[in-house]
């Protein structure tokens, strides 16, 4: 329907021009059809007068709805074009179709004259019964070059850009749901979500999708009802979310042979509802720890990776834990694994930066645990 009312706006432009210099915004006239298009007339037309129109439809397809909405526009333009705002152009349209009738419509008389009429209604001016098989006659007369190939030409167009534009909204409400909790820039944030979007589409189409279709199936059955349609939109799976963590995680991915566990890890801690799905504002938030925030709460995350819900049973019986991930060796950023200059010095500041950091997590438990009430002297 969208795409129609974008075809129907260029069809005034192009059929009714006369209409279109006096009244420079076309949005109001495509968007008050746009439940012509919906129903085909049956909304907004007495029934008798609707099914003349469904008739119609049936024997011409969607150029006899474009021929009419034409001759509806055409037969109100005057009045449209002195409207000053989009009610009283639904208004006029209303009224005109309200008194649309056929043959075999009862009381088929014609309109209270307009000094009869409401003082809501005084600027309207009233129009006779009009005869619903000469209107639908004038239209296809009128506009009887405009074929289904001409309509499905700009239906192909204008489809484009309807749905780019329904795409640049959503980005625009993600955005704007995320960036108030990050302190990546906006311009930054505007290439993550291009990047996250693309890897979602990748998987799916050319990638192993079986796996990230069925939690993503299961997700919106089960486990969403919480959540907004712009968190739900795009999601990503294990196999997704490693993929992005070698491209922007700080370290090397090809140098670094502990990647993979930690991205395991990463989209374990991430997963807090357990949907096996990680939401591009979790996936901002853990980015926004790495590169943005003090390295007090980079540490905490990395610390939090060697622990449960991160450290699963799993790799607790496993070979993964091994002395290679233990947090008593740096962690160096951006550089290869080999030791450089110093490195029993880093060895010790980190050390003691977490053992700092392990005070801290003690502190806060003592804080969070209610103290018991004294007792009573007997």
């Amino acid at each position: 329907a969208q795409v129609d009312q974008s075809v129907f706006e260029e069809l005034i432009r192009e059929r009714l021009p006369e209409l279109a210099e006096q009244v420079p915004d076309l949005s109001t006239l495509s968007s008050v059809s746009l439940s012509w298009f919906l129903t085909l007339f049956l909304s907004v037309l007495p029934f008798h007068s609707a099914v003349c129109v469904v008739d119609c439809f049936f024997f011409q397809g969607i150029k006899a709805i474009f021929k009419l909405g034409l001759a509806v526009l055409e037969a109100n333009a005057a009045q449209l074009s002195a409207c000053t705002d989009d009610g009283q152009a639904l208004m006029i349209l209303t009224s005109f179709l309200d008194r649309v009738g056929s043959e075999e419509t009862p009381g088929a008389a014609l309109c209270p004259p307009a000094e009869e009429n409401s003082g809501s209604d005084a600027d309207i001016p009233a129009v006779g019964h009009i005869n619903i098989t000469v209107l639908i006659n004038e239209s296809l007369e009128k506009f009887r070059d405009l074929t289904v190939r001409q309509i499905e030409r700009l239906r192909c167009l204008h489809r484009i850009q309807v749905l780019q534009a329904h795409e640049d909204t959503i980005k625009e409400n993600a955005l704007r749901l995320v960036t108030p909790d990050v302190s990546i820039s906006p311009e930054n944030m505007s290439d993550i979500y291009d990047l996250f979007k693309t890897e979602h589409f990748i998987s799916l189409y050319w990638g192993d999708s079986s796996s990230a279709a069925a939690a993503e199936a299961a997700a919106w059955q089960y486990s969403d009802s919480g959540r907004s349609f712009v968190e739900r939109q795009y999601r990503l799976d294990r196999p997704q979310f490693k993929s992005l963590y070698g491209l922007l995680a700080p370290w090397p991915a090809v140098s670094n042979q502990h990647t993979d566990t930690l991205a395991n890890r990463t989209f374990t801690l991430l997963d807090q509802d357990h949907d096996n799905l990680v939401t591009f504002k979790e996936f901002s938030s853990w980015l926004d720890t790495l590169y943005c925030e003090e390295l007090n709460e980079k540490i905490r995350l990395l610390y939090r990776l060697h622990i449960p819900p991160a450290l699963t049973e799993h790799e607790e019986d496993s070979s993964l834990r091994s002395t290679l991930l233990s947090t008593n060796r740096p962690l160096y950023l951006n550089k290869e694994p080999s030791v450089p200059a110093g490195a029993e010095e880093a060895v010790k500041d980190y050390q003691e930066q977490l053992k700092q950091m392990l005070q801290d997590l003690t502190k806060e438990k003592k804080k969070d645990v209610d103290q018991p009430l004294p007792l009573m002297n007997q």
